[in-house]
């Protein structure tokens, strides 16, 4: 039933001449899906220099599919998207 509403609505933008810009996906964790093993493949620590992470976040939006990453390096540059997500809460 949601997804035939969503679809009534999506259809409805699209003969008004709208397109789709992204399209994202909501995952939902509860208990009963249990946690996996953890594979120990990853380490996760805290990382308190800014400089470290602005200079993550310019790798990778060089180079995104993401629409909105785009769009904002095409409008305001690689070095302002980066800092953009610095400071996004």
């Amino acid at each position: 039933m949601v997804r035939e509403q969503a679809q009534a609505r999506i259809d409805a933008a699209v003969a008004a001449g709208m397109s789709p810009l992204v399209e994202r996906f909501r995952y939902r964790w509860t208990p009963a899906c249990g946690v996996p093993a953890r594979p120990g493949r990853l380490e996760f620590r805290p990382e308190p220099d800014d400089a470290v992470i602005l200079d993550v976040f310019r790798r990778l939006h060089q180079g995104s599919l993401d629409a909105h990453v785009r769009r904002t390096v095409a409008a305001s540059g690689l070095e302002a998207a980066a800092q953009n997500d610095l400071i996004w809460p």
